[in-house]
């Protein structure tokens, strides 16, 4: 149910539910309605709802009456919201402010559910009842007591739409013409059913009236329900008994009609008499006499409203009877001996009510005139026909009202230009006798409400609204006058502009608004005594949202940061993050210019609706919307820095001064908006017995502003923040102090060490301001950079410790004064630890903030302190200390968490000169760094060269990081996390830098060299991070071979250089946090492997010698034992095959020979010799084989074994104090050569022998033949039957080549083997054979040529001469095989050691291989004539060939080239007595690409 007001010229009731299982309850639709109701008032409410309980059924339906009587004293008759339904009581009376009585009525529900019974197809129902339970087909129904209700409009349509009437039973029946089924909700019966309801009715329970008036109601009713109507179809017998006068009625067959002056539904009845005579009356009002016509007599039902008819409650009885009058009767007020001519009225007798009213009475030239107060009065006059009601509910209750029009003549209120205000209109005259006591009640509207406007003015509020709209006065009636009383004034109001007295300031633009403007309503409310002056209470309009709606509007604003005004007090506004913009638009500020508030102004907050209100003719308004404030309290000026550095602007300027002091309070008592009274109101509520939170905002020296928020403490331990006011009084010279307000931090009643904990501060928060200018230009420089960074983090809203560092200030408008030092001793880095301000009256004499940190990598505690200075000149200086070291870098943290392995670098000292780098560093969380350089001495281990006279190393421009802020994602940590010292690593490097010392490790004897200092992060396989201080260098290692070191990444396929500037890393886990733990070992290894399992990066020691190296990873010293390297990772030697693929220092780890196990040494004598100290001076190796090289053509394999896969022995010593400092041997070495096409080529086998003093060489050699070259073998094993071949030749260069080959000499065998020599020599004129192979780091190359010439004898002395060769060429790009074949003649003499031979010969050819095919031939024409000690050797050779070749083209295509090849070569050698080799020769060729392919010629 909706609530709804009805009201009618004053007259008014409001309809509402309470259903204690919602929140909209009475109070909220009372709101809905405008309506306010009075603190008693809400107290009855909520008893009620407590009463209630949370139980949804038993929500009730309320009637909040604004009169006394249970009928509405309307003389122009509405619709009671509770007529016809019983009461189950009534809260009240309560007084509003206008003094009208307020009742609560509380409808009585039904005992029942009611049940409708309807026709189909019509949704109203026929009735309501309440049956008992009800199943199956029926004829009749049976009703118990209870109600039963029937809509008004099926017996007359003049009744309202959903109106009802209702009677109480104590039994009856519903019938039915034909059975209906029954069970469901509800019971619909047919189109042509017709229904009958017989009821017993209960009358209400008769009341004692005026002129002892009496009324007998039908005691049965019969009404019939078909589908042409509804008709009360029988009635019993009635009377009605008033002014001394009975009627009779019974039942009549008339029609029903509708009684718009009570609002009834009346059955007309049949009256005994055709007249009534007024014959007696009793009442104290008015007497009524005279004679009228009976023009109806009825059987009279209330109508109540029920748009949903869950809503009805029990009807309150069976109605009364009704007696519709002619002219004839005449009523005088007994007070006033007015006469009144009733006109045609309706007399209504119920049993506990008597009425009678019209619409048409007359009372000519008649008027009544009321005195009030002073000269004010009310007249009112009936000129035309009238509207009246006289109802009385008792013998001592009684009520006439009646309308008239009414000029209303005021004292008061009078407007600005000392006129009274004047009121005329229509208006309801009403007396009410309740026992002795008569109440007048005068509603009244002026007709001319809009024609002009008028001001008011208060004490700090001017009104402009128009001529009164209305007026309601109550009071005692006496003889035409009332001696005390309430006069309620309404008006419309145009516009309220607030001031104070001159000389004031203020942001409001405003402009008059035009006569028709209204923002609401505004109400005078004027009570008045006979003995006392009237009192004059104001209130503003309700309806307004806030009051930016209400007061004009600023035309500007000074708002430094706009922000969305979410929030809706003001001491919202300044706790908030936004907490520097509380004047936001539509907020006006007032500020006192005069001395007698000492310049505090005051500013209106956005005030709800309703707040704003007037009391002793104060605006008023919550105190949580008043702010009290000033201008700026401290001046902004421009600050100089000294020295002028050249990358700090200066001087520094502001725009402004900041943003106003405003200060509000969580109070919501009303307070006047004045500056006087709003001071009074804040500190009153604070320092009250129940205080209230505070809040303020106020700037502080240099661009700082600041908001505190003064929360009352509640514990023991600790004292409220204080807040006072401060003016000093000098009697001696009648002097007073101007205002003060005075703050001061909350403290601990603890004691604590003095100097031990942080000094208080105000709750709240500083933001330091990036507002300052450079040239008239903005600009990121503060007069704290570059420590500013840590200052917001530190104090901000969103800081570690949000707050104001001040011990106390003080604020007027003259400017604040403080003088302040605030510490704060905590040991954690990025902390503010010093803030003191010095400020009288908004001018700063001083102000010094000093942020303490920590440098990293050594953890060492720094400080730097900006001071500002006024000097004797005014002009305000800045000076910054620079960092300055404050502890010695020994890597002690604030905080647990830094685990630092200082290894050799054991500290720094003496640390001066920190100078800044400009470069910074902020971490993913928010902590910012920035980088220093600084001098310092270093404490390193073992120091026997470059120490000054202290033992310290110097060091020039180390680089370190200071922390500038802690992290701002997450809570502070007082330093940075692992994590995040990590990430600055990371990023920045190891920081630290160069020194030059010679250490001695360990006190080993092997000394080292140290270049530079630094540290890593390294994190174990579980995830925990440790820092590790790494010295890098050049250790002192001795002869005998080449010592150094070199760096193998764990994705490295071999090592490198190690970094040529840091050197050589030196670590050693020796954590500062912990205990130290001797016996950790020093290590060759980057730092950031400390930690883990597996190294990123091993430090390896390398011992060269040419054609072998030797590694030693990860070497360390043992901090205990016998002075030596040792590791825990095996040793690896690079032969001479290996070695020719290096393209670094080192080849391949996977290909090197592995020691086999770590278990070996280097011991360290005491002149830093080292000496390989193994198990056994011989170790067999493993015989996998090893690829050295591997194309798609062509594989180099190295095997540790010979060819019946005997493995290899490897012997090494190295004692560098010896004469031979180191020899290496390794035997059955293989050297092994193949094709995928023809397997293995060939193989060299032999020993490898070295040392310090011979060449390395290979020995025991011998060159093994794979099938392809299998007639080489065969005849090599032929003539090795004879004589030995000569060895194969190994040959290393220094660009780590390999070269090995085998050449067969002719002629110099025949010489070894003269015996066989002249048969070999009939046969054989030439064999040749060779094998080159040559292995470097980017490839692998193998030629194998065997070339056979012989001679036959023929009987004509010619020799038939025969040629075969057999060519090979493998390399990366591919394999070719040439086999050429040929014949001639020639002609051979062999005498006295004289030989000579000649010969022609064609020769034909076939060239092909991987890629290549092709045919060629050739002629040879060849002469040799050997004299023993001359010997001259000719030969001219001619060949072509025509060759393809195919390739994959550019496009990925399978392409092929037709080349053409031609050569011709002349040669002549000859060589005299062994000594003298003369040689010429000449060779030219041609090649053409026939058919313009891609693919290249190689191989031929």
């Amino acid at each position: 149910m909706e609530p709804r007001r009805i009201s009618e010229n004053g007259s008014e009731q409001s309809w509402v539910m309470v259903n204690p299982a919602t929140s909209d309850d009475f109070t909220h639709q009372l709101s809905r309605l405008k309506i306010e109701p009075s603190p008693e008032e809400l107290l009855a409410i909520e008893s009620l709802k407590r009463e209630l309980g949370t139980d949804p059924s038993k929500a009730q339906h309320l009637i909040r009456r604004g009169f006394e009587t249970k009928a509405m004293p309307n003389p122009w008759g509405s619709i009671r919201p509770d007529a016809g339904q019983a009461l189950d009581r009534s809260l009240g009376p309560f007084v509003d402010s206008s003094g009208q009585s307020i009742f609560i009525d509380i409808i009585k529900p039904t005992v029942a559910p009611l049940i409708a019974i309807q026709r189909v197809g019509n949704p109203l129902p026929l009735l309501l009842c309440s049956p008992g339970t009800l199943s199956g087909t029926v004829s009749t129904i049976a009703l118990n007591a209870g109600s039963i209700w029937f809509p008004a409009q099926q017996f007359t349509n003049a009744a309202p739409a959903s109106s009802y009437v209702g009677l109480q039973i104590q039994s009856g029946t519903i019938s039915f013409s034909t059975p209906v089924v029954v069970g469901a909700v509800p019971i619909v019966v047919s189109g042509g059913i017709v229904v009958t309801a017989t009821l017993q009715l209960v009358a209400a329970a008769p009341t004692a009236l005026i002129d002892n008036a009496a009324v007998q109601t039908p005691s049965n009713a019969t009404f019939s329900f078909t589908a042409s109507g509804s008709s009360l179809a029988h009635t019993g017998a009635s009377s009605l008994t008033a002014f001394g006068t009975t009627v009779q009625l019974s039942y009549s067959t008339a029609p029903a009609q509708y009684d718009s002056i009570f609002s009834r539904v009346l059955f007309p009845l049949v009256p005994n008499k055709s007249s009534f005579t007024a014959i007696s009356g009793s009442s104290q009002l008015m007497t009524v006499s005279g004679s009228a016509t009976i023009s109806v007599a009825a059987w009279s039902l209330p109508v109540t409203i029920a748009t949903d008819t869950t809503t009805l409650g029990s009807a309150a009885g069976s109605g009364g009877i009704s007696l519709n009058l002619a002219a004839g009767l005449e009523a005088l007020l007994s007070s006033d001996n007015l006469p009144i001519n009733c006109g045609p009225c309706t007399l209504l007798v119920e049993p506990s009510m008597f009425e009678i009213g019209g619409l048409s009475a007359t009372a000519p030239n008649s008027a009544l005139s009321l005195s009030l107060y002073n000269l004010s009065n009310l007249t009112f006059r009936s000129s035309a026909p009238f509207a009246f009601v006289y109802i009385s509910e008792s013998v001592d209750l009684e009520v006439w009202a009646m309308a008239t029009t009414l000029v209303a003549t005021l004292d008061q209120p009078r407007t600005i230009n000392n006129n009274r205000v004047r009121l005329s209109g229509p208006a309801v005259f009403e007396l009410m006798r309740n026992g002795m006591t008569t109440k007048l009640t005068a509603r009244g509207t002026n007709a001319t409400a809009n024609v002009s406007a008028q001001s008011f003015a208060l004490k700090n509020l001017l009104l402009r609204a128009t001529d009164p709209t209305s007026i309601l006065v109550t009071g005692i009636y006496t003889n035409n006058s009332v001696p005390q009383g309430i006069a309620t004034l309404g008006f419309n109001l145009a516009s309220v502009l607030p001031f104070l007295p001159d000389p004031y300031a203020t942001n409001l633009d405003f402009s008059a608004p035009s006569s028709t403007a209204r923002v609401g309503a505004l109400t005078m409310v004027l009570t008045w005594q006979s003995t006392t002056a009237v009192v004059i209470n104001i209130s503003l309009p309700t309806a307004t949202s806030s009051s930016a709606e209400l007061i004009t509007a600023p035309a500007q604003t000074k708002t430094k940061i706009q922000v969305e005004d979410q929030h809706s007090t003001l001491i919202e506004r300044i706790k908030s993050t936004s907490v520097l913009a509380v004047e936001s638009r539509g907020s006006p500020t007032y500020l006192d210019l005069s001395t007698n508030v000492s310049q505090f102004g005051v500013l209106i907050g956005d005030v709800a609706t309703g707040s704003l209100s007037i009391s002793n003719l104060y605006l008023e308004a919550p105190n949580n919307t008043v702010g009290v404030i000033t201008l700026p309290a401290v001046q902004w000026e421009p600050v100089v820095t000294v020295p002028d550095p050249a990358a700090f602007p200066t001087p520094l300027t502001y725009p402004d001064c900041g943003e106003t002091f405003v200060m509000v309070t969580e109070s919501v008592t009303l307070v006047p908006i004045a500056p006087r009274q709003a001071i009074d109101g804040i500190l009153g509520t604070y320092n009250s017995s129940a205080p209230q939170e505070v809040a303020a905002r106020f700037t502080l020296p240099f661009g700082m502003e600041a908001t505190t928020q003064l929360v009352p403490s509640t514990s023991i331990l600790f004292s409220s923040p204080g807040l006072r006011q401060v003016q000093p009084t000098f009697s001696s010279s009648n002097l007073t102090g101007g205002d003060q307000i005075s703050f001061t931090p909350a403290s601990s009643r603890l004691l604590h060490p003095i100097g031990q904990v942080r000094s208080p501060s105000l709750q709240g928060s500083t933001t330091l301001l990036q507002n300052a200018l450079y040239n008239g230009t903005s600009t990121t420089s503060t007069v704290l950079s570059p420590i500013d960074g840590a200052f917001n983090p530190t104090f901000g809203p969103s800081g570690s410790n949000p707050s104001i560092p001040i011990t106390r200030i003080d604020i007027s408008g003259f400017g604040e004064s403080t003088f302040s030092d605030w510490r704060n001793p905590a040991d954690a880095a990025a902390t503010i630890s010093k803030v003191n301000f010095n400020v009288m009256l908004g001018r700063t004499s001083r102000e010094v903030v000093q942020l303490y940190s920590i440098k990293y990598p050594w953890g060492t505690q720094v400080v730097r302190t900006i001071t500002i200075d006024r000097q004797n000149s005014g002009v305000v200086v800045r000076s910054d200390s620079g960092w300055q070291a404050v502890s010695q870098g020994l890597y002690q943290y604030p905080k647990p968490g830094i685990t630092t392995n200082s290894g050799v670098v054991l500290g720094i000292t003496n640390i001066a000169n920190i100078r800044d780098t400009g470069s910074t560093f902020t971490t993913p969380d928010g902590s910012q760094l920035m980088g220093v350089i600084f001098d310092c001495g270093v404490i390193m281990e073992n120091v026997v060269k470059g120490a000054g006279p202290d033992g310290t190393v110097p060091g020039r421009n180390l680089l370190g990081y200071v922390q500038l802020t802690d992290r701002t994602a997450l809570p502070p940590l007082g330093q940075l996390a692992d994590d995040q010292y990590a990430d600055l690593i990371n990023a920045v490097g190891p920081m630290g830098g160069q020194i030059d010392c010679v250490i001695n490790i360990n006190k080993s004897g092997l000394l080292m060299r140290i270049k530079s200092i630094g540290v890593a992060a390294t994190t174990s396989s579980s995830g925990s991070i440790e820092f590790v201080m790494q010295a890098g260098g050049a250790p002192v290692l001795p002869g005998g071979g080449l010592w150094s070191f070199v760096s193998q990444g764990s994705s490295d396929p071999s090592p490198n250089a190690v970094d040529p500037i840091n050197g050589v890393p030196l670590i050693r886990r020796n954590a500062t946090t912990v205990a130290p733990i001797t016996n950790y070992p020093y290590i060759f290894q980057n730092g950031v492997d400390l930690l883990p399992s597996s190294p990123a990066t091993y430090i390896c020691l390398m011992h060269s010698t040419g054609t072998q190296r030797l590694i030693f990873p990860q070497p360390m010293i043992e901090s205990t034992g016998p002075s030596q390297i040792t590791s825990t990772i095996t040793p690896f030697l690079a032969d001479p095959y290996v070695l020719a693929t290096a393209t670094g220092p080192f080849c391949h780890v996977n290909l090197c020979i592995p020691f086999n196990n770590a278990n070996y040494s280097l011991a360290i004598s005491s002149t830093g010799d080292l000496k390989l100290q193994l198990p056994q001076p011989s170790f067999t190796t493993n015989t996998q084989p090893r690829v050295l090289r591997s194309s798609k053509t062509l594989e180099t394999i190295a095997y540790c074994s010979d060819e019946k896969d005997i493995p290899s022995v490897v012997t090494i010593s190295i004692d560098t104090s010896l004469a031979k400092p180191w020899s290496i041997s390794i035997t059955n070495m293989s050297l092994a050569t193949s094709s995928g096409s023809l397997g293995e080529v060939v193989r060299i086998v032999g020993d490898i022998e070295s040392d310090s003093q011979t060449p390395t060489q290979i020995v025991n050699s011998r060159v093994l033949f794979g099938k392809a070259l299998q007639p080489v073998q065969t005849v090599v094993s032929f003539l090795d039957h004879f004589g030995q071949i000569p060895a194969p030749t190994v040959a290393m260069t220094n660009d780590w080549q390999i070269q090995a080959g085998l050449k067969f000499d002719f002629a110099e065998y025949l010489k070894a083997v003269p015996a066989l020599a002249s048969l070999i020599k009939q046969f054989v004129v030439d064999l040749d054979f060779k094998l080159v192979a040559e292995i470097t780091a980017q490839d692998t190359t193998m030629d194998a040529e065997f070339e056979v010439t012989l001679k036959f004898k023929t009987p004509f002395g010619l020799d038939v001469i025969g040629l075969a060769s057999f060519e090979i060429h493998m390399a990366d790009e591919g394999n070719t095989y040439i086999i050429t074949l040929g014949a001639g003649l020639g002609v051979s003499f062999d005498c006295a050691g004289f030989d000579a031979i000649a010969y022609f010969a064609v020769t034909q050819s076939l060239i092909i291989g991987d890629d290549i095919f092709g045919l060629g031939t050739g002629t040879l024409l060849k002469g040799s004539i050997d004299l023993e000690i001359v010997e001259v050797d000719i030969e001219v050779e001619a060949s072509m060939a025509v060759i393809k070749v195919s390739c994959t083209g550019p496009n990925g295509d399978a392409e092929s080239t037709i080349w053409g090849f031609a050569q011709a070569t002349i040669a002549v050698e000859i060589s005299i007595a062994f000594i003298i080799d003369i040689g010429f020769s000449w060779s030219t060729e041609w090649k053409n690409n026939f058919n313009g392919g891609p693919c290249p010629l190689v191989g031929v």
